[in-house]
């Protein structure tokens, strides 16, 4: 492995570990801010329509 190949892959491991940092910090901003009620699940619902799309068409 070169060092080019080995940097690139450090700095895809941490940008994808800040952004599932930054997705629970998002979750939990959320989930406190809504609490448990049917505008959160609206949201939810909403959220994953698009999510559901992409994994179909993009992975």
């Amino acid at each position: 492995m070169t060092a080019s190949t080995a940097r690139s892959t450090a700095l895809f491991a941490i940008a994808t570990m800040l952004s599932r940092i930054t997705g629970l910090a998002r979750d939990s901003l959320f989930a406190n801010y809504f609490g448990t009620s049917a505008q959160y699940d609206a949201y939810l619902v909403a959220i994953m329509i698009p999510f559901f799309l992409r994994k179909i068409f993009a992975d």
